[in-house]
């Protein structure tokens, strides 16, 4: 994050005398014993920091002591426990993804045929973030999918899951061969036929 001070002196003008700043965690420390203000200040530390800082003119009126919060976050969320669950089967079959993630994150998940996946789901939990999440998606009955958690924290940090493999039913309860089609079976002879002759 960097911060860039401009100042001014309203008229009418003595002129800047000096612009000064000090940095700390708990917002106490005193700008004018602070570092003189010449080059735009970048601050890289994780976690809060609150930037201080006030000016003073060539007549002596110094400006009341102004701060800004800096949060800085730079670690990305852990994913952790991913499972799924199949629902009610039908010609598809839902899937429910169920994952945790170590700090509040939004929920997302991306899905398709192969690890390159190809569709993605529209990203939840964005205003009020969490750290339990459910995903649900519909895929065919009797088919092998792959899919992957994705949660950003508030600093839009991203952390992907690894792989699921999810292998769908291929038969709905009490009818074992609802998705197969069985074909006719042709019984053949196992011991050579009797040649009977033709009568004269």
């Amino acid at each position: 994050q960097t911060i860039t001070l401009t100042p001014t002196d309203p008229a009418p003008t003595s002129g800047i005398a000096w612009t000064k700043y000090c940095q700390d965690t708990d917002n106490t420390c005193d700008p004018s014993t602070g570092t003189a203000y010449t080059t735009p200040v970048t601050i890289s530390t994780e976690g809060t920091t609150y930037f201080r800082y006030q000016g003073q003119d060539n007549s002596g009126s110094t400006q009341a002591t102004q701060s800004k919060t800096i949060k800085l976050d730079k670690t990305f969320p852990t994913i952790t426990n991913t499972l799924y669950t199949l629902g009610s089967l039908s010609d598809t079959q839902l899937a429910t993804i169920t994952w945790t993630t170590s700090e509040a994150s939004s929920t997302q998940l991306e899905y398709g045929t192969t690890q390159s996946y190809g569709t993605t789901t529209t990203e939840q939990d964005t205003d009020t973030r969490v750290t339990s999440h459910t995903a649900t998606i519909t895929i065919p009955a009797c088919s092998i999918y792959h899919a992957r958690a994705i949660s950003k924290d508030q600093a839009n940090n991203s952390s992907n899951s690894q792989d699921i493999t999810i292998q769908t039913h291929c038969a709905t309860p009490g009818n074992a061969l609802a998705n197969y089609t069985v074909g006719e079976i042709v019984q053949q002879p196992t011991t050579p036929q009797e040649l009977i002759p033709l009568q004269q």
